[in-house]
């Protein structure tokens, strides 16, 4: 979490259990926490991003999935098991 003057919070961990997986601020999510909120594996979600089943994109060495992607998932306009959507 950043303050009002764009520092990081000291004893603030990124991906501490604190982190919700629901927050509207946030625009992106780690592979683990969208397998979280899809309720599948992290591996399963792993192979859908190798599938480009679920979009994703990469910052550095972290692979992201936006918000936007996971909404369209859960409507049903992509599908994570691998099917065609």
């Amino acid at each position: 979490m950043t303050q009002n003057d764009g520092t990081i919070e000291s004893g603030w961990i990124p991906n501490g259990p604190e982190r919700e997986c629901t927050d509207p601020e946030r625009l992106t999510y780690s592979v683990g926490e969208v397998a979280q909120v899809l309720g599948i594996s992290k591996e399963t979600a792993w192979k859908r991003v190798w599938d480009h089943t679920i979009p994703s994109f990469h910052v550095g060495r972290r692979v992201l999935i936006s918000r936007r992607a996971i909404a369209r998932i859960v409507a049903g306009e992509t599908a994570p098991a691998g099917g065609k959507g």
